[in-house]
């Protein structure tokens, strides 16, 4: 049995109208932020660990807006989009995240199926 995976990113509103988003940086690739299930916390309470501790994310602020599922080693993982406007960030990102143009994560989006269907948790 593998382990279960979990996906996320953060869409980051910024104050000039425009919008940017948080993707991991792994040996100078770009990706979503990516980490196991926890044995004791749900999907969503361990992608929340992980963009907290790993990223550096404030979680005061962020809500979830959307949740699929994205194919990740031709695994069903489920992917939460999550939103926090520019006015909340106070703090610096971790090391290896970043906040992206849509460009780049649309060019992340076309290496990976994307289903529409809700994720079943």
């Amino acid at each position: 049995m593998y382990n279960k995976l979990v996906a996320g990113t953060v869409m980051l509103n910024t104050t000039e109208g425009k919008q940017l988003f948080l993707l991991h940086q792994v040996e100078d690739v770009l990706d979503f932020a990516v980490t196991q299930v926890l044995d004791d916390k749900t999907s969503l309470a361990s992608i929340l660990d992980f963009l907290k501790n790993m990223a550096n994310i404030n979680l005061d602020h962020v809500e979830l807006v959307e949740l699929t599922s994205v194919s990740l080693n031709n695994r069903s993982v489920p992917l939460y989009l999550f939103a926090l406007d520019e006015k909340f960030i106070t703090y610096e990102l971790a090391e290896n995240f970043l906040w992206e143009s849509p460009a780049n994560l649309r060019e992340l989006l076309s290496t990976r199926e994307i289903k529409g269907e809700a994720f079943l948790i």
